[in-house]
């Protein structure tokens, strides 16, 4: 789990709702999970998708799980595809099956490029800069 999403799964506990995190583990450690319910599977079996969103009622979710290293994104840009843009289907596709209306997708600050202010502020006329593969693979679910 990344920074972003355990200050998400203790903000959410500290309201009072029930977190189930759904992680392969690939880019993460199970230790890093604070509490709440935790499920270890992949977005890319459906299978698992289908039991985790049968098992559990779900009001929302937030997805974590995109790939975002710009490097890495250049030397394996298959790695990036499939994981964020297939991976990201599959769970908008149970999503949509389990009548889950609030999703939110997180996704990285390297779309924009270098900023020009730092900090960066949502509401700065930022434009995404196109040509990287994590650009293109975490832009396409976003729309």
């Amino acid at each position: 789990m990344q920074v972003l999403s355990v200050c998400t799964w203790w903000l959410l506990d500290e309201l009072g709702h029930v977190v189930v995190t759904f992680d392969d583990l690939s880019a993460g450690f199970r230790n890093a999970v604070l509490g709440g319910i935790f499920v270890q599977g992949s977005l890319h079996d459906k299978a698992a998708l289908s039991e985790l969103f049968g098992s559990h009622q779900f009001d929302a979710v937030v997805h974590f799980a995109g790939s975002i290293a710009v490097g890495e994104s250049v030397r394996d840009p298959a790695k990036y595809y499939q994981n964020n843009l297939t991976g990201t289907l599959y769970l908008l596709d149970a999503v949509r099956e389990h009548d889950v209306n609030k999703i939110v997708f997180s996704s990285t600050a390297a779309i924009f490029g270098v900023p020009q202010y730092v900090p960066m502020f949502v509401f700065a006329g930022f434009r995404v800069k196109p040509g990287k593969t994590v650009v293109t693979t975490v832009c396409v679910p976003d729309r």
